[in-house]
């Protein structure tokens, strides 16, 4: 069965087309941090050392959902439900160096980690059966993520990890535009991951990562995004000695409190949350400096929020 759409002023598609494809900002205010990105590898802090990664991020959806996770379809416009359209396309190239000392804390490898997103965002709607449409598109960079903290210990066939992560608001951002380059505010981010390495040569892996994210208040206005609680795992097999790895992985999303604040114009009460499972292929260098990564996850279910294909392509470089 579809659901309906009902906007405050039918008069302007545009107030339409920003309620639905504004997405994570609209519906549920969003989060900096972007499930299913990393490699089931990267669930681990890597060895003392200088290294370069670059994430090339591709998501797609023709798909919003309702708070019950149905496939919004329509639009009443003046009472009447008339079909609408969506395509949405966000590329983002995130280049990241990590600087991993020899130092120790808490008997812990010590690093840091910086990235600066590159985002391109195109978005359209259209009500065919009336004639109207509208897209948008934009490109530069978004919001900057500072890793102040990384911190890993490999006991045995264990590699556990700890980190504190911020993003600042740098990235493009104006109140009601549905193709901005940031969200307008600041995250704090806490992540904890463990990674067991089974067999006689340790060529299966097991992973998992919790990530919790802090918002501030939007830019501007007073609305404070409700914090977001996400987990990602894999399992994994490296085919020696090819060094080719193929995994399954996965990914679930939940907003965990209310959006507040004087300027929260929907149910504060309702949350959003996504679902996701796919796979990974991934090949590394005999020298283990160089490492090719590919991962395609399919949302299979989402609430309050669109639901898409994300597509990762990753390279990793050690110095």
């Amino acid at each position: 069965m579809s659901t309906f759409v009902k906007p405050g002023r039918i008069s302007a598609l545009a107030c339409v087309i920003a309620a639905l494809l504004l997405g994570s900002a609209a519906a549920q205010e969003g989060s900096h941090y972007t499930p299913g990105v990393f490699n089931i590898q990267d669930f681990a802090a890597p060895a003392p050392g200088v290294y370069f990664q670059n994430f090339l991020v591709v998501y797609r959806t023709d798909r919003f959902n309702d708070r019950n996770g149905k496939r919004v379809d329509f639009v009443d416009v003046n009472g009447q439900a008339v079909p609408i359209d969506i395509d949405v396309d966000a590329v983002t190239n995130f280049p990241a160096v990590y600087f991993i000392t020899d130092k120790r804390f808490l008997g812990a490898d010590f690093g840091m980690v910086i990235g600066v997103p590159i985002q391109n965002t195109d978005i359209s709607a259209a009500l065919p059966t009336l004639g109207i449409g509208a897209e948008a598109s934009n490109f530069g960079l978004g919001d900057i993520m500072v890793q102040p903290v990384m911190l890993g210990w490999h006991p045995d066939r264990w590699d556990f990890m700890a980190n504190y992560i911020f993003y600042a608001p740098t990235g493009e951002y104006e109140e009601g535009a549905p193709d901005n380059l940031g969200l307008g505010y600041w995250t704090h981010e806490v992540q904890a991951a463990a990674v067991y390495r089974g067999g006689a040569n340790r060529l299966w892996t097991f992973a998992g990562m919790a990530t919790y994210d802090f918002h501030t208040s939007k830019r501007g206005f007073d609305l404070t995004p409700g914090h977001t609680f996400t987990v990602d795992w894999g399992l994994s097999k490296i085919l020696a000695p090819s060094l080719i790895e193929l995994g399954l992985t996965g990914y679930s999303q939940w907003q965990v409190s209310d959006d507040s604040g004087f300027d929260v114009t929907r149910d504060p009460n309702i949350h959003d949350q996504v679902h996701a499972l796919g796979g990974q292929f991934s090949w590394t260098t005999k020298s283990q400096k160089l490492n090719l990564a590919l991962r395609y996850l399919v949302e299979f279910e989402a609430k309050d929020r669109f639901q898409g294909h994300l597509g990762v392509f990753t390279i990793s470089y050690g110095f």
